[in-house]
């Protein structure tokens, strides 16, 4: 059954994985990047005065309780923190040792004794059956707890809860049906399109310049010439001795100048496409993993990449 919204945890009832109660929730922690919750607090009649913060990995709802994945032993001898103040890294790394290592310590009750307290705490929930086969405690969810990413914080007001089980806000999925975890890699792609935008204006303006041209013409013009030819004649009456004016007339050709226009070329403007080559510079990001082996050895460790298609 689903668990209730970690605001909604302060309150409830807490069980340990046999049904056995072990006192109310006080508050509870969630990771302040993902918002996925982490811890829930355990506060008890035991004799600690902290609160106990109990991994949230296979929290259910019973009725009215929440069900924890730890035995009472594991959970009263887990680490105490003062209240609702958020958890250092040194406080993560205890509480998650101490629960990775199953809370054993020489001395402790087995298994049996476990199912017989809780079947005489609650006989009315009939026969318990035996935990599966394994470590008594399912570990943490592997690579999933971050203890140099982010920490642990309580955040009653805001509550943001992965859409996919067994996924975190930032897609990493946990296969426990294979044993991995699936932690997805991006990367930008450069897509380059294309869009027509304003270049600018040609203008074509036609305009009237001036020249001077020189043409030659042939010209006509009369001219006199006076001759004196000698003869031998009688003079009649009315030739001799009379004064008079003889006008000759003289005319010349002058240039005269008339103009036409003439379309003498047609200017035809086009608009077409030209093709040219360009190359578009930019940036683009590319997440990758580092593998940070620490204390294990080269043997432990083994890191291969698959071709891509």
């Amino acid at each position: 059954m689903s668990i209730p919204a970690p605001r909604q945890l302060p309150g409830h009832r807490v069980e340990d994985r046999f049904g056995k109660d072990l006192g109310t929730i006080p508050n509870f922690w969630v990771d302040e990047d993902t918002g996925r919750l982490e811890y829930v607090g355990v506060k008890s009649g035991w004799l600690h005065r902290g609160v106990h913060p109990v991994p949230a990995d296979h929290v259910e709802l019973r009725g009215d309780a929440v069900r924890l994945a730890y035995l009472e032993e594991e959970i009263r001898d887990a680490p105490t923190v003062g209240g609702e103040d958020p958890l250092t890294l040194a406080e993560e790394r205890r509480v998650t040792e101490h629960f990775r290592q199953g809370g054993r310590h020489p001395g402790s009750r087995d298994v049996a004794s476990e199912l017989s307290d809780a079947q005489a705490t609650h006989p009315e929930e009939g026969p318990i059956a035996s935990p599966p086969a394994g470590p008594l405690n399912p570990p943490l969810d592997p690579l999933i707890h971050r203890e140099t990413t982010g920490r642990a914080r309580q955040d009653a007001s805001e509550e943001t809860a992965p859409a996919v089980p067994g996924a975190t806000a930032e897609g990493i999925r946990v296969d426990r049906s294979r044993g991995e975890v699936v932690v997805p890699i991006a990367e930008e792609r450069l897509e380059v399109g294309k869009r027509t935008v304003d270049a600018g204006q040609v203008r074509v303006r036609k305009v009237v310049r001036t020249e001077h041209v020189r043409q030659p013409v042939e010209l006509t013009r009369e001219t006199i010439s006076v001759e004196r030819v000698p003869v031998d004649r009688g003079a009649t009456g009315g030739e001799v001795f009379q004064e008079r004016d003889v006008v000759i007339p003289v005319r010349r050709e002058e240039p005269v100048v008339n103009k036409t226009a003439q379309v003498v070329e047609e200017v035809h403007v086009r608009r077409q496409p030209a093709n040219e080559q360009r190359t578009v510079d930019e940036v683009i990001r590319r997440e990758d993993v580092l593998v940070d082996k620490g204390t294990a050895d080269d043997s432990t460790v083994e890191v291969t990449r698959t071709p891509r298609p």
